[in-house]
Parts: C-alpha cells; structure tokens; sequence
C-alpha cells in the first residue's frame, strides 16, 4: 500500500500539484517501504481482528482523506509560516520516531523488539504525536467543516490504534517497565 501511495504522490507532483503536505506525505512513505523492507521478524503478532480492522481504516483514512482534503481546500485558519512550521515539526518527528524505531515497524500490534530509547525515551507513541502535529498543521491550512469532521476521525483512528497496541502489550512484562519508565502515550508531561 505505501508503495502505491508513493507512486500516487510522485504522480501528482510530477502533474504539478506540488505543495509541501504532499511532499512531507511522500517522504513519510519513502521510509515506510525501507523500513518496512529490513524490518525484524515478529515473535508474536496479535490475532484480534478489531486490532487489523482499525490498523486497516487508520492506514486506507489516510490516503483517501488527505487526498480528499487537499482537493477541497477552502481557508487557511492560520497563518503560513505556523502552518508551514508545525509541518515541518511533524516531519521531523516522524523521521526521528521512524527511525529511532528502526527496524522494528510494523502496522498491527506485534511483539519485536521493545524500543525504549531516542523518541521512545519521551513518549510510548511518538510517531502519532508527529500524526496529530500534522493533522493540526493540515487543519490550519485548509479549514472546511468537513476537513475539519474527516481529520477528526484520522485523530480518532490514530488515538484507538495507540490504545490497541498498549492493549496487545497489556501482560508483557518488559512493556509494564516501559510504562512506568515513560508514562505518556503522547505528549511528554501531559498524557
């Protein structure tokens, strides 16, 4: 799928639908496929179909409604630069989360490698913190009430992922000391 959203994207640009969110979305998918390609076997991988339907709507939201969104951009609520300067923060996120990841990525909850360290050290989900940075960015800079409805429900799809893969965790002890050790999901000192 991420190879196909990345042809998607080079498409678009090459047709001269250039803008920066598509850019950051592309090269978000660049390091998937890589990652993606090197990563480590899982020892155990969840079997809940409720974990793979919402692993499955969070992934295909994603594209369909960026998309969708962008197409229909209406006001800016903000202006440029902060728009511009938190994309570029979730950008940088994401890269840092992604690869302080390294080759543990995987899209259902499953039982790698246990990552406690670079952005891991901070927050337990650090790559859907960069996600709702993003979100807030992309909503600043095309406001319609629909994009706002559609991002909304990417934050819901984002939030219950995070909440099922801290559910496939639950009686892992290692994961227990993680959690004392980092106790925020998302934001370092808040939640």
């Amino acid at each position: 799928m991420s190879v196909y959203i990345l042809y998607i994207y080079a498409l678009q640009i090459e047709q001269g639908r250039f803008d920066w969110y598509r850019l950051a979305i592309a090269a978000n998918m660049a390091v998937i496929i890589v990652t993606t390609l090197f990563r480590r076997t899982a020892v155990k991988v969840s079997t809940n179909p409720f974990f793979w339907v919402i692993t499955a709507l969070r992934t295909f939201w994603s594209f369909l409604v960026l998309n969708y969104a962008y197409t229909y951009m209406q006001q800016a609520l903000a202006p440029l630069w902060l728009t511009n300067s938190l994309l570029v923060l979730s950008m940088i996120l994401i890269v840092y989360s992604r690869l302080s990841l390294g080759l543990n990525i995987g899209f259902v909850p499953a039982k790698r490698e246990l990552v406690t360290t670079g952005a891991y050290g901070y927050v337990r989900h650090p790559i859907h913190t960069a996600e709702f940075v993003f979100f807030i960015s992309y909503i600043l800079v095309s406001y319609t009430p629909l994009n706002l409805f559609l991002l909304s429900l990417g934050v819901i799809f984002v939030g219950v992922k995070s909440l099922t893969e801290e559910s496939f965790f639950k009686d892992d002890e290692e994961f227990k000391a993680y959690k004392k050790k980092v106790p925020y999901l998302w934001i370092p000192g808040l939640i």
